[in-house]
């Protein structure tokens, strides 16, 4: 016959101990603490490995442009002009006298790359800047107009200074703006985004009172041909192949000259 005692000892043998087996407030809240702690300490970890990968995939970009545009120059000798917001990679009509038009984004379809490659790690649009001068055949080998493009880094010295190489400028600035797209923020970022023909190439910062998200690439023109274009630069002025006495620049309509270049890609598709 069962008395209350076996069935207490069956019932307990049966399901067990639920006290003996149940977490208490104490071992949890550990559990939460410890959980909370790595993940504070892996978040930010992630974070940054993300955005180094995207600050490395801007750079790839840049330099496909750079390379593009140096093939452009070598055949072309010219620079095209750069593409507006609403001009859907085609290059605007830029003249040789006037700054206006001669900052915007890149070009692709004049440079022969995919849209995907005028974007920069972050998925916005790549900033492009030309020397107008260069945007013209008459004056592309010129070196006695002022350089309108001017590039100076954190402590305003110039990048390139000029009375160093009388026979050369800077030509292109490609630039990505980073986490910074839309909220620029300090002296140095205001200046990069204020379509003008003046750009400062400083080290990167994150510093709240004065950040530099951009990154910024420039090239001269002899550099832009013998590095990139893998051409030899001309010093002295040409002829130009017509007669173009206004000035204008419409990079597409422009034959070839001299050797096709076969350097440039387009693979990774841009804006």
């Amino acid at each position: 016959m069962l008395n209350c005692r076996s069935i207490k000892s069956f019932a307990k043998g049966s399901f067990g101990d639920k006290k003996a087996k149940a977490f208490s407030l104490i071992e949890m809240s550990l559990v939460l603490a410890i959980m909370g702690t790595i993940a504070g300490l892996s978040l930010p970890m992630l974070l940054e490995y993300k955005g180094t990968q995207k600050r490395q995939s801007s750079i790839r970009n840049i330099d496909l442009v750079l390379s593009a545009t140096g093939t452009f120059a070598a055949t072309n000798h010219i620079i095209p002009c750069p593409a507006s917001k609403t001009s859907k990679g085609e290059s605007v009509v830029c003249t040789a006298t006037s700054s206006l038009f001669a900052t915007g984004y890149v070009p692709y379809k004049a440079l022969g790359l995919r849209k995907a490659a005028s974007k920069d790690g972050f998925g916005n649009p790549l900033r492009y800047a030309i020397d107008p001068q260069l945007s013209v055949y008459a004056s592309f080998y010129s070196n006695t107009e002022k350089a309108a493009l001017q590039v100076t880094d954190q402590n305003r010295k110039s990048v390139f200074n000029p009375q160093d190489n009388h026979q050369d400028k800077v030509a292109l600035v490609v630039l990505s703006e980073g986490k910074a797209f839309g909220s620029a923020k300090g002296a140095f970022e205001l200046e990069n985004t204020a379509e003008s023909l003046s750009f400062v190439d400083a080290a990167y910062s994150t510093n709240k009172e004065a950040p530099f998200r951009h990154i910024v690439r420039w090239s001269t023109r002899n550099n832009l041909l013998t590095y990139y274009g893998k051409s030899s630069p001309l010093p002295q002025a040409r002829s130009p192949l017509r007669d173009d006495k206004s000035g204008t620049s419409a990079p597409q309509t422009h034959p070839p000259k001299g050797p096709t270049n076969p350097l440039g890609g387009g693979s990774n598709g841009a804006f």
